[in-house]
């Protein structure tokens, strides 16, 4: 909830107590913080989760309602047209082509 709210402070707190930024074991509904972080357009969240080592790759995990096709954290950002998050991914090892 801190990474979707863009909660930089809550963020801090549960990594300072070694909170987990990738869970192995999900529930068919969790959402992977780094997701959510950036499906909401929350760069300094995002940035954070990236400094915690979060699993670029997360999107792929997910379930897809409505007949959409998955899609890489980097193609979220293209599509939302948020091209300073586009820059953030791509800084953290994310493809372009992806």
């Amino acid at each position: 909830m801190a990474a979707f709210k863009g909660d930089i402070t809550m963020m801090q707190i549960l990594l300072a107590a070694r909170a987990t930024v990738n869970r192995t074991n999900n529930p068919d509904d969790y959402l992977h913080p780094l997701f959510l972080a950036v499906s909401q357009g929350k760069k300094e969240a995002t940035r954070i989760l990236l400094e915690a080592d979060a699993d670029l790759q997360v999107a792929e995990r997910y379930k897809v309602s409505n007949g959409e096709r998955k899609r890489s954290l980097f193609e979220r950002a293209l599509k939302a047209s948020d091209l300073p998050m586009c820059q953030i991914l791509l800084a953290n090892g994310a493809a372009a082509g992806a």
